[in-house]
């Protein structure tokens, strides 16, 4: 009591997170309205040279009109509005009707992509994604132009926070405990005995895809773990091995280590969680019927995605070709560039274990990092509720071994009709793709757009010395204004988490009470899981999205 007044409490934890995830949501939905009005008067809509454009090249926000870049070849074949990839014509197996994969079209190294897309997909991609990127271009582009052109573009960051965003982010996936002989002999002079190191590789650079005035370099950091901490005392930019005691040339190799790390995990390692998931989205709602158990689990976390990844690899733009002729995609490379990244992600790179070709199961981080051991204990319990879900499911059943034998055909380490019947495999398997579309997505992206986005470089317009001193550079002279614009247009339309659905807002239509009670311990799951990992940096269950959504 004060002065014959109760006191209210003060708001809890909960209360806070509700409030912010309630204007989240009021924030989407403005942005939706605003780009449907948008769409309608088609003030961002498909125009080569927008008046507004003009209006950012007049102030000073673009080095140069956007209509002035050419665009490769592949990328000319793409549809600039509402068409259509010219793709041949899938042909699924006699009988299925719906979504198909088939062999990929832009690229023949890239993931089998779903082309025929069910109408409805297409209106939700339409309704709830484009309408939020046009939406966002209306009001993020004031807030994203006055920033680039005041200082503080580009922010240096210590040696203790470079190493945080690392080892302690999504980035930690990338922290692998071996070292290749490779590695050994470049670090040689660094390396004490009976120490205890692992690295990073960021080495795919397809520097000879660099935009006019880039700059980048493959980039290997050396990570040590010093009494249950994480340190790098070392990097390897191009083939120079720089160390703290460097200076100047140690603070522009971190700059060029964190553009290197944002560029694998953004180009080459977050697709393998988007668009193999296709093949299993499509061939569950094609080949299964709407009341299977397998059916009624996946179901719900396949919305939204194929109009989605259509749209991503078939339209022209789209990030993942980086046409500087939009002034939202702000990578350093040409199509070419991006395209090879996407690739090795696919492929992989031969006989280097940190780049592993794509194989189905293979999205897990070891446990000797937070976000591995946050990865896992997801992964784990969707394993535990798919087994409960699935508990009356044969999956010796010819539907289900056709069901596997179809997605085996296009994926790589998914169990066959055969193996799925064997153990677990069934619950796990579904349990991987469960676990990727949602959890690992949206972890991937929740904790990356945590990382201030002025501490994490785009592009560089400096080059990194191979030998000598570097200058003491201002940081902000690495980065022109157009470089942090279309890195902020970028960050929110693309890479901030844009939820439409939780896992909290999922509804199972599942027919049998023991489905239903286990959908119901599912919950309670999400609930253990949540306090285990509070604090952490890593989303909730109702920040997680229920599928690929952005």
């Amino acid at each position: 009591m004060v002065a014959g007044r109760s006191v209210s409490p003060l708001p809890s934890s909960r209360s806070i997170q509700r409030v912010v995830q309630t204007w989240q949501r009021r924030s989407r939905e403005t942005s939706r309205s605003l780009g449907a009005l948008t769409a309608r008067l088609n003030v961002f809509g498909a125009v080569r040279v927008p008046a507004l454009h003009e209006a950012l090249l007049w102030a000073g926000v673009l080095d140069r009109a956007p209509s002035s870049w050419a665009d490769a070849p592949v990328v000319e074949k793409m549809p600039w509005g509402a068409g259509r990839f010219p793709a041949p014509a899938v042909t699924p197996p006699e009988g299925i009707t719906g979504p198909w994969p088939q062999a990929a079209a832009v690229d023949p190294r890239f993931y089998a992509p779903v082309l025929n897309v069910p109408a409805e997909d297409r209106r939700d991609h339409v309704r709830y994604i484009v309408s939020r990127y046009l939406g966002q271009l209306v009001s993020e582009v004031p807030g994203a132009a006055l920033h680039a052109l005041q200082r503080g573009r580009l922010v240096g960051v210590d040696d203790a926070e470079f190493t945080h965003i690392l080892t302690e982010t999504s980035f930690g996936q990338f922290v692998c405990p071996d070292l290749d002989d490779a590695t050994r002999a470049d670090f040689a002079a660094v390396l004490a005995p009976d120490a205890s190191y692992c690295r990073m590789d960021f080495s795919v650079c397809p520097a000879e895809h660099l935009l006019p005035g880039m700059h980048a370099e493959p980039v290997v950091v050396l990570v040590q773990r010093v009494e249950n901490r994480w340190t790098v005392p070392a990097l390897r930019v191009g083939r120079r091995v720089v160390t703290p005691a460097d200076g100047d040339t140690w603070a522009l190799a971190k700059c060029f280590a964190l553009l290197a790390a944002q560029t694998r995990l953004v180009t080459a390692s977050h697709p393998r969680i988007h668009f193999p998931a296709d093949v299993i989205n499509a061939v569950t709602r094609s080949a299964l019927p709407a009341t299977h158990p397998i059916y009624q689990l996946i179901a719900p976390h396949t919305r939204f995605t194929l109009g989605l990844h259509e749209a991503v690899i078939h339209h022209r733009r789209s990030s993942i070709h980086d046409s500087q002729r939009e002034i939202f995609n702000g990578f350093p490379y040409r199509s070419e560039g991006m395209h090879d990244l996407v690739a090795t992600g696919h492929q992989g790179v031969e006989g280097n274990s940190a780049w592993g070709a794509y194989r189905f199961g293979d999205e897990f981080v070891g446990e000797h990092v937070a976000y591995g051991r946050y990865r896992r204990a997801w992964r784990d319990a969707w394993e535990r509720f798919a087994a409960e879900a699935l508990a009356r499911v044969d999956a010796s059943d010819p539907l289900v071994r056709a069901w596997a034998d179809h997605i085996a055909g296009w994926l790589p380490g998914f169990p066959d009709g055969a193996a799925i019947a064997e153990g677990d495999a069934l619950p796990r398997a579904v349990a991987t793709y469960l676990a990727c579309v949602t959890t690992f997505h949206t972890a991937d992206h929740h904790s990356f757009a945590n990382i201030a986005l002025e501490k994490m470089p785009w592009r560089l317009r400096k080059p990194f010395p191979h030998e000598g001193s570097a200058p003491a550079y201002d940081l902000d002279s690495l980065v022109t204004p157009e470089d942090s614009f279309r890195a902020r247009l970028a960050h929110a339309m693309f890479f901030r988490p844009a939820v439409i659905t939780s896992l909290r807002d999922v509804s199972y239509e599942f027919s049998h009470p023991d489905e239903r009670a286990a959908a119901q311990r599912w919950r309670a799951t999400m609930d253990a899981l949540d306090a285990q990992w509070q604090g952490s940096g890593f989303p909730r269950a109702d920040e997680i999205a229920s599928g690929v959504h952005y």
